[in-house]
């Protein structure tokens, strides 16, 4: 197969770790990912908590911004 920007083999040591903000306070507003792209020895409990984070704060920000 032709990977025309990076092979699968500059991926293989990689992990990534996701997750999920919403724009609004509810289901119906839409959401998004935010990933973090690391190491497969990197620390996972606070890269995880870390995205979590992150995901949360912009879960709130964005509802302030529509009042929700």
């Amino acid at each position: 197969q032709d990977w025309p920007e990076t092979p699968p083999a500059a991926l293989a040591e990689a992990a990534v770790v996701t997750g999920t903000y919403r724009a609004g306070a509810d289901d119906s507003v839409g959401s998004a990912h935010l990933g973090i792209v690391g190491p497969m020895r990197m620390d996972y409990a606070r890269t995880m908590s870390s995205v979590r984070a992150v995901a949360a704060y912009l879960s709130r920000y964005l509802a302030s911004q529509r009042g929700d």
